[in-house]
């Protein structure tokens, strides 16, 4: 006679192999989570890298202008050229250069409109402004990256002067592309007279470059006054010479 089966002994074997199943396929789930885990740190961690190196390297250009900022005082004596200052104010801007790095990534989304005129009210201006921005931005393909909410007139209104526009977008590329056709179709949008004043578009600067920016541009017309022509213009914290030097404008 064939040996009797233990049908419990069978059943207690098929239940613990189950439940070793179930256990492996519990880990599986376990270590498939933490694979994911680990992709999604990896790639945290190589934007980070990204973000790390790109600050890195806006920090060394603004010590090279700086740098050239400190060959080009030594060069003019102390009070003549509106941009000469002394070695302290080179060692603190130097320091600040670091400093400023923390507010890099907040800025290098946003586009800065100066001497765009105001209207009568400040309801009046901000929906000018809000409709001619969109309708740029409409044009050149970057509608869906511009924060229209966010965008508004920086500071205190005043009789005497026209405040900038802070024009935020969801990416730096969509912010150059803005930058960039604005200052080359600018008769196109403004009325002549506003053009005539230059009604410019830059990227919105940290402190330390605002203070780069203000001094180049005082470089830049004490130059033109020295050579009694437009002999030099500024661009983006650089003074370039003019390929053909223009007569001044008369009133």
């Amino acid at each position: 006679m064939p040996p009797k089966l233990d049908v419990d002994a069978i059943n207690s074997m098929t239940s613990a192999i189950s439940s070793l199943c179930k256990m492996n396929e519990d880990l599986l789930k376990q270590q498939l989570e933490s694979m994911k885990a680990v992709g999604e740190l990896t790639k945290s961690v190589a934007e980070l890298t990204r973000t790390v190196a790109q600050l890195v390297t806006k920090q060394d250009v603004l010590l090279d202008r700086v740098v050239k900022l400190e060959e080009s005082m030594a060069k003019n004596p102390v009070g003549k050229n509106p941009q000469s200052s002394s070695y302290s104010d080179v060692t603190r801007i130097v320091t600040r250069a670091i400093a400023d790095q923390d507010v890099q990534r907040e800025k290098s989304r946003r586009a800065v409109i100066e001497r765009f005129p105001e209207l009568d009210t400040e309801e009046a201006t901000r929906q000018r402004d809000k409709q001619k921005i969109a309708e740029i931005s409409k044009e050149i393909g970057v509608a869906a990256d511009l924060v229209a909410a966010a965008i508004h007139r920086h500071g205190i209104r005043r009789e005497d002067s026209n405040r900038i526009i802070k024009v935020p977008f969801r990416t730096t590329e969509a912010r150059d592309k803005f930058i960039r056709y604005f200052n080359t179709h600018r008769k196109k949008h403004f009325p002549k007279a506003q053009a005539d004043r230059i009604v410019t578009c830059r990227r919105d600067l940290t402190p330390l470059e605002l203070e780069i920016h203000y001094a180049k541009l005082k470089e830049c017309s004490y130059l033109n006054n020295e050579a009694g022509c437009y002999k030099y213009f500024y661009r983006d914290l650089e003074v370039f010479p003019c390929k053909e030097p223009r007569p001044f404008q008369k009133d």
